[in-house]
């Protein structure tokens, strides 16, 4: 019985590990879809530099 039950709980892991590789893979493909690539490339760089009054953190 302890056999079983141990299989039971090795076999619920395999099936919870395949169900969230799927949804990665549906999330993922979604995200290239709809464009999330070419807004992360757009996103990509250095910030841009911000001067005036306020922003001297010199001490």
């Amino acid at each position: 019985m302890e056999r079983r039950n141990q299989l039971r709980r090795v076999v619920s892991f395999i099936f919870a590990d395949i169900a969230f590789l799927i949804l990665g893979a549906f999330l993922l493909i979604r995200f290239i879809r709809t464009g999330g690539a070419g807004m992360l490339q757009m996103m990509g760089g250095e910030p841009a530099a911000i001067d005036g009054p306020g922003h001297d953190h010199n001490m």
